[in-house]
């Protein structure tokens, strides 16, 4: 049956979920508290008593700070998405035709915005005609600040407190089978030195051009000279694809039609580089608006869905430290 007080509870308890989210985006409730404007114990007290009434714990407290338990990720996975559709529901139903036009703005490496974002941003404008999107490759070229931004690597220059890993990957070497034919294929971290070596590297990453691979505990230092080095990959590609060299540093997304028709082929694949982390960052002031939520929520479901199955790919649930 249906009351007053009912409905105040769920009221209530919607609240309480939405405080859970920001504080597993906060990963601190004091940090949570400060963006909310209210007092800590308030946070505290709204998340134990969710968890009271959820009969479950979400957060592990310790002096290392906050980890979601095994019932706390798949809430926050679930209740994300329900609330980010809720509140996209209730936007587009209560959203006049009339009102002006809802930029989102989104800053990107040209890469990641190969992972089907155009492809994603028309689908969602056909369901949300008021919004349009201007995509840039770094903030720098956008006035302010821009509503979502993603970075390979760790931005040394950003807040830290507002990335959140998304998925994370292992850096691969591609060549061409032509290179095999000439060259042979290489078979230790040291013979790609013999050829030239056309080296992709990540701005926001801060690494040089020294790669450390790794196999059954052993590690190896390699320095590169490369022949050719860009921070975008295409560039980069036609090198390879004509035999002379080993494209390196790269994730396996990039070349990923190249190596399905076997005009490229992965090499070195028992050696490990180091794991690279790929950040979303959302504007503090735009994080909960309805349109804002839902995209989010739209990009994370499809760059896992394409990542799922490509080499050196994982998702953030299983990269080190998960989402904390």
């Amino acid at each position: 049956m249906r009351t007053p007080a009912n409905e105040q509870f769920q009221l209530d308890q919607l609240n309480d979920w939405r405080m859970l989210i920001d504080v597993v985006k906060a990963r601190s409730m004091k940090i949570a508290a400060q963006n909310l404007g209210v007092d800590p114990s308030t946070v505290t007290r709204r998340i134990d008593k969710l968890e009271t009434t959820m009969g479950t714990k979400f957060l592990l407290r310790s002096n290392q700070g906050l980890e979601l338990t095994p019932e706390g990720r798949v809430a926050f996975a679930n209740i994300s998405h329900i609330l980010a559709e809720y509140d996209a529901f209730l936007a587009s139903f209560q959203r006049s035709q009339k009102e002006p036009p809802q930029k989102i703005s989104i800053t990107c490496p040209s890469v990641l915005a190969d992972c089907d974002l155009i492809g994603l941003i028309t689908d969602f404008q056909k369901r949300y005609p008021q919004t349009y999107f201007e995509i840039y490759d770094t903030p720098e070229e956008i006035k302010g600040e821009p509503d979502l931004s993603y970075w390979f690597g760790t931005p040394a220059c950003r807040d830290k407190s507002r990335l959140q890993p998304i998925c994370s990957f292992h850096p691969v070497l591609a060549v061409a089978p032509s290179y095999i034919e000439k060259y042979g294929e290489p078979k230790e971290p040291e013979d790609i030195l013999k050829t030239p070596v056309f080296f992709f590297y990540r701005p926001t990453g801060g690494e040089g051009t020294t790669l450390t691979f790794t196999k059954n505990g052993e590690t190896r230092d390699v320095r590169i000279d490369p022949s050719l080095r860009s921070s975008a990959y295409l560039p980069l590609v036609p090198s390879a694809l004509g035999g002379e060299g080993v494209l390196a540093n790269i994730n396996s997304f990039m070349v990923d039609n190249y190596l399905k028709t076997g005009d490229l082929k992965l090499i070195l694949t028992d050696w490990k580089l180091p794991a690279v982390p790929i950040y979303q960052e959302v504007n503090p002031a735009r994080e909960r608006d309805p349109l804002i939520s839902q995209f989010i929520e739209e990009v994370l479901t499809n760059v896992h869905g394409i990542i799922k199955d490509i080499p050196g790919f994982m998702g953030y649930e299983e990269s080190p430290g998960g989402i904390f």
